[in-house]
């Protein structure tokens, strides 16, 4: 009897473990080094105690990237969400054909691993030879500099980043949708209900927790985007598509100043979840926890 009360914890373990050594530890370690000024040359280094949590509000271009991270993701979660929850529609629709088809080939994007799909979308936005370009010179309308111009890199990085994951949310609004009882839509018909009617009282309202998770999920993402901006803009044009995770990067990395980019790891951790919780308290009913 007293060895049932511990299998539960053994089978717990594996994950646990894997929790503390690659999450835990790494932040405890990260927060340590955060009260530290590390040289240049990664020498002894001096304990300067919260001020490099002070430098960070001073670092050039800290709060600029900050600031870029935020309208990335305002305008991405929105993009995503659009995008996601039309294809469910689309794929749960009876007068489409070939649904498993399509589902694969909707879903396959959110498979690649963000540098293939930084370097498939780099040779299609190049304005010398990629394969936009080529087919705007085909209809006759002048090359576009996609990644040249900070406002169209910034777009583009919206929409590719919107390809990239829209797959993965659309499994999300299926599972969503097929849930939905069909004894309402069946109840509806017989009131007379259209389409529209049907999807604005009916679906929306039943869809409301998959949205909301749908919601958490792509501003997590969004926040901590790093791999496809570093690949495809290099952060470029200028710092036009410099967010704040490549933001620490560069200062650990390359301005090799691992106290001030371990600051700015944890203000950044903080800022998300403060994000995730607001979210997770305006999901209860619309309503704030007492």
């Amino acid at each position: 009897m007293r060895l049932r009360k511990f299998i539960p914890y053994i089978f717990l373990a594996p994950a646990f473990s894997i929790f503390l050594i690659f999450i835990i530890y790494p932040g405890i370690l990260g927060f340590i080094v955060s009260m530290y000024r590390t040289p240049y040359s990664f020498g002894p280094s001096t304990f300067v105690g919260f001020n490099n949590y002070f430098s960070v509000f001073k670092s050039p271009g800290f709060l600029e990237s900050l600031e870029r991270t935020f309208l990335f993701s305002a305008l991405e979660i929105p993009t995503i969400y659009f995008i996601s929850l039309g294809l469910a529609l689309l794929m749960t629709s009876p007068s489409v054909k070939a649904k498993s088809v399509l589902r694969v080939f909707f879903f396959l994007p959110s498979v690649l691993s963000g540098v293939i799909t930084a370097l498939i979308w780099d040779w299609m936005l190049n304005y010398d030879f990629g394969f936009v370009n080529n087919l705007f010179t085909i209809l006759g309308l002048k090359n576009l500099p996609f990644l040249l111009n900070p406002n169209y890199a910034f777009i583009s990085l919206v929409l590719i980043m919107s390809w990239a994951v829209s797959g993965f949310f659309m499994v999300i609004f299926i599972a969503g949708i097929q849930s939905i009882p069909t004894e309402l839509y069946e109840a509806a018909e017989i009131d007379g209900a259209s389409t529209f009617e049907k999807f604005a009282f009916i679906t929306l309202p039943m869809l409301k927790p998959t949205s909301i998770l749908v919601v958490i999920l792509s501003t997590i993402q969004s926040m901590q985007l790093f791999d496809i901006p570093f690949v495809l803009t290099g952060g470029g044009p200028g710092e036009a598509t410099t967010f704040a995770v490549e933001k620490v990067y560069n200062t650990a990395f390359i301005n090799l100043n691992m106290g001030l980019a371990s600051a700015m790891s944890f203000i950044l951790f903080l800022i998300f979840l403060a994000i995730g919780i607001l979210q997770f308290k305006v999901s209860r009913e619309g309503q704030f926890w007492a």
